[in-house]
């Protein structure tokens, strides 16, 4: 007579906190750059959370440009990963974002829920076993200008090439050894600004 054979027991992924969502696009959540290390309790959710030096450095330096040349009494700029609420089941954030000038009713605890003028991104910091990098960086810029932003920025520091995107027009790759138009005028130049600061990005 045959042994019956020991019930396996099913493996269940274990639930992932919402803390580790980067953001939902069309109600699929897209996770934080390494999550399935906390998952798998090889780091903390704060290990991860951070950007980088490298990024850093480049939203301090177009921080900077934008205190210095762009007209407060006409525009804001937020950073810090500010929360965009496209629509139901959409909810982005940019590095940063201008927007016209704000009134104190507009701001809240809540997501923004009306367009920027610009949006910036410095990296991509989704896990790609979320979405694939391109299919990402594609379907969140179309998500913007669909919502009503009128330029998307992307700096991108692997390949060292900056992405502009405008309505109805070919979106441009360069690279960032080009002087780029934030707004009225203001330009940026990544290779610039890290030679004078003696920054080697490899």
């Amino acid at each position: 007579m045959e042994a019956l054979a020991a019930p396996t027991r099913s493996k269940r992924m274990p639930k992932i906190p919402d803390s580790l969502i980067w953001e939902v696009l069309d109600g699929q959540p897209l996770y934080r750059r390494g999550y399935m290390d906390v998952v798998r309790k090889q780091k903390t959710i704060t290990d991860i959370m951070g950007t980088s030096s490298y990024q850093s450095i480049i939203i301090t330096y177009l921080s900077k440009l934008l205190a210095r040349h762009l007209d407060d009494a006409q525009y804001d700029y937020l950073i810090n990963e500010i929360g965009i609420h496209l629509k139901h089941r959409d909810n982005i954030s940019n590095d940063i974002a201008i927007f016209n000038r704000l009134n104190g009713e507009q701001f809240s605890k809540k997501y923004v829920d009306f367009p920027p003028k610009i949006a910036i991104e410095i990296d991509i910091d989704i896990d790609p076993s979320s979405m694939s990098h391109i299919d990402y960086l594609n379907t969140k810029t179309q998500k913007m200008l669909d919502f009503g932003v009128e330029k998307v920025i992307w700096i991108l520091t692997n390949n060292k090439k900056v992405m502009v995107a405008v309505p109805n027009a070919p979106w441009l790759t360069m690279e960032w050894t080009n002087d780029i138009e934030i707004i009225d005028g203001i330009t940026f130049n990544i290779h610039n600004y890290l030679v004078e600061r003696n920054i080697q990005i490899s």
